[in-house]
């Protein structure tokens, strides 16, 4: 599960760059206005869920977060069965669905901590996000300008067309005289913009890889094996 996650995000990164790099063009980046964002955006969340996977220290922390992902992962199968198929099939779905839910309590409550604990989905993008964002060290209420939340909210501004907020990041320069209250607007993509948040992407990628490699290494008391 979190090898997958860390797949997707290097795929998403790796194909941003090879737009960006042109092996052509050796002296020359390129740069898109809209669409590298939203391959950081992707790349991103799959690297902050394989970090929040394994982010705590517990075993019956890490055991309770893949089974929730494992049980969104269900949900979601189930909604989208749902939303294509016929009545017949969305029972069959429905029932493997039921059992595969049961099987997955069943798995929660050989983990003694974690009886008592309901099984759900996990948390929204956004809280995952900030439990694996760094603060601000000058101002502990704000996210660091260089953490995933914060590069996640770049991409998503540009994604969804937040006009106001693209306009703010963007390098805009207009090109036409005012007519009758209108003129022609020109924006430039930033170099500096898209290579910050890529650059917050990588670092969590290396981040996950070391967390990785911790839990790979040590057992459950964190003695090296």
């Amino acid at each position: 599960m979190v090898l997958g996650q860390r797949a997707r995000a290097v795929d998403n990164m790796a194909r941003l760059f090879s737009l960006m790099f042109d092996a052509r063009e050796k002296e020359h980046v390129k740069v898109y206005p809209y669409s590298g964002y939203s391959l950081v955006r992707a790349a991103i969340e799959s690297a902050a869920v394989g970090l929040w996977l394994i982010d705590p220290v517990t075993k019956p922390a890490r055991v309770l977060r893949a089974l929730q992902r494992s049980y969104l992962h269900e949900v979601e199968a189930l909604k989208f069965i749902e939303l294509v198929a016929d009545r017949a099939a969305v029972e069959g779905a429905r029932r493997r669905h039921d059992r595969i839910v049961n099987r997955l309590v069943e798995l929660k409550n050989t983990v003694g901590p974690l009886r008592q604990r309901s099984l759900g989905s996990p948390p929204a993008y956004t809280d995952i996000l900030k439990s694996i964002s760094e603060k601000d060290p000058l101002d502990r209420r704000r996210y660091a300008v260089t953490s995933p939340l914060v590069a996640w909210r770049i991409s998503s501004a540009f994604i969804h067309g937040s006009e106001t907020v693209i306009r703010s990041l963007s390098d805009i320069r207009q090109v036409g005289q005012f007519e009758e209250g209108i003129a022609t607007f020109e924006i430039t993509p930033s170099l500096r913009l898209i290579a910050s948040v890529s650059a917050s992407c990588v670092s969590l990628i290396g981040r996950l890889d070391a967390r990785y490699m911790q839990c790979a290494t040590h057992d459950h008391s964190w003695r090296p094996v």
